[in-house]
């Protein structure tokens, strides 16, 4: 294990956090990510650039306007991304090592905590985002299949993800109020993801998605916090079971399912 690999991803995670964060702010509005980047959602007016990309922008997020003294949503949004996408970032590190594998799956991290950022808040899955993180990973694993002999490795992953699409369309033909087309996309997407890694790590990824889902909605439903009929924000679920399968998946598929 490389620590300085270790190191450099959780840096890169977290100078990302602001850059997320005008990604989850901005996406949903279909507002352009351009600068200014902090913008006022009341009265429009922005803050410098430079204060705006400071590394201190992370840490601090302003609670108020400093024009029109209105209150910001989510002031502390910045930091959380911050942290995650450090962590999670510093774990890829760890899985995949320094090669083309770990470009790939560093952006697919990236891509998927703003789009459970904003599927939490919004209860959407923006294509504006899925799909330029899509794109950008299939590429980037087709390299690396190619510089290592791996084609194999490719067409099993789309196997996996035309699958899991297909898949959770007919769940969502079925009950089109329980899962929303996004969700849809987005297994496909995370299909592809896992299965580079192997079958059996795609049902791991899935099973641990819907269970924590099914946990999640129990406890807050014990809460009071949530309805029977009320629907849960499904994106983070999913993106949470791939990144355990992409971790940990081959020893769970071996103890769940004998695979591997």
């Amino acid at each position: 294990m490389e620590t300085w690999l270790i190191v450099i991803g959780a840096a890169v995670g977290v100078l990302l956090g602001y850059p997320m964060e005008i990604l989850v702010e901005r996406v949903p509005v279909k507002l352009s990510p351009g600068p200014p980047w902090m913008v006022c959602g009341t009265c429009g007016k922005g803050f410098s650039t430079i204060s705006s990309i400071s590394p201190m922008a992370i840490f601090y997020h302003a609670k108020r306007c400093r024009h029109c003294g209105s209150e910001r949503d989510w002031p502390l949004r910045p930091f959380l991304l911050a942290v995650v996408s450090g962590i999670v970032l510093a774990g890829a590190s760890i899985r995949f090592g320094a090669n083309i594998d770990l470009v790939a799956y560093d952006l697919l991290a990236a891509g998927l905590i703003v789009l459970s950022a904003i599927d939490l808040e919004h209860m959407i899955v923006p294509v504006r985002v899925l799909y330029p993180t899509l794109g950008g990973f299939a590429v980037l694993l087709a390299v690396s299949s190619l510089v290592d002999g791996r084609l194999e490795h490719l067409w099993v992953a789309a196997a996996s993800g035309l699958a899991c699409f297909v898949i959770f369309f007919a769940i969502h033909f079925i009950v089109p109020q329980g899962m929303g087309f996004g969700d849809v996309r987005l297994a496909g997407l995370l299909g592809f993801a896992s299965g580079w890694i192997g079958v059996p790590q795609v049902l791991v990824g899935f099973v641990v998605a819907f269970g924590l889902g099914a946990v999640t909605g129990i406890l807050l439903m014990a809460l009071k916090s949530y309805g029977a009929k009320s629907r849960l924000p499904f994106a983070p679920f999913l993106c949470m079971g791939t990144f355990v399968t992409l971790m940990w998946g081959a020893p769970m598929a071996k103890v769940w399912f004998h695979a591997g």
